[in-house]
């Protein structure tokens, strides 16, 4: 299965070469529709993979293992983040190992849209943390993503990441190219292309870790 954008807030889910339902923003997140199976969730790509389970009667975590062709979990972010780590490292070595960008300058250089930079944003600070290296999602002049870093309905996690304090490390710190090789070999690892399915199985793992990287 893949998703295809059909608007600005409306998603096709697509199978086969045919459209078998959609996702839709709702005020309260993402809508996705499968026949009569409906699934609510925070992203597109998690409510309609929720949908597919409860159309093949799968749960969640099987969906991967048994379909070796599915490509649901944001393919985009793909395809899209190998150009974003060598557009970061050429703009930290224009100047001096700072970053000096804005969110809109990476939706000109990579020509896709928000959802997709944000995605993929959040698998790279994931990546930030199996590196040791500060959060890159934090550098740019606005900072992060308004939504970034929050806490989602369905985390279980008793803490908040603290934001300005993990601004200013990022902002901080001097990029290199060795850091950018650090995220590329990390991310060349990754099986996962929806970040919060990413950060979620990664907090599953080790939410310790996460945690002392964040108030470092």
């Amino acid at each position: 299965m893949k998703l295809r954008e059909a608007g600005p807030s409306t998603v096709e889910i697509r199978d086969k070469g045919r459209t078998v339902g959609h996702v839709w923003k709702h005020a309260e997140g993402w809508r996705a529709k499968i026949g009569a199976h409906e699934a609510m969730a925070e992203t597109p790509e998690d409510a309609a993979m929720a949908a597919h389970a409860k159309v093949t009667r799968q749960s969640i975590d099987e969906i991967p293992r048994n379909n070796a062709d599915y490509s649901l979990e944001m393919k985009e972010s793909k395809k899209y983040i190998y150009r974003f780590l060598a557009w970061l490292a050429d703009n930290a070595a224009r100047h001096d190992g700072e970053l000096q960008y804005s969110h809109a300058d990476v939706e000109r250089a990579l020509k896709t849209i928000p959802r997709v930079i944000g995605n993929l944003t959040s698998l790279m600070d994931l990546a930030c943390v199996m590196s040791d290296l500060p959060p890159v999602g934090c550098t740019p002049k606005e900072g992060p993503f308004a939504k970034a870093w929050q806490k989602s309905k369905q985390s279980k996690r008793a803490w908040g990441y603290p934001v300005p304090r993990m601004i200013e490390r990022a902002r901080a710190h001097r990029w290199s190219a060795a850091d950018f090789e650090k995220l590329r070999l990390e991310i060349q690892k990754f099986t996962v292309w929806s970040a919060s399915k990413a950060w979620h199985d990664a907090a599953a793992k080790d939410e310790a870790k996460i945690k002392e990287w964040a108030f470092r």
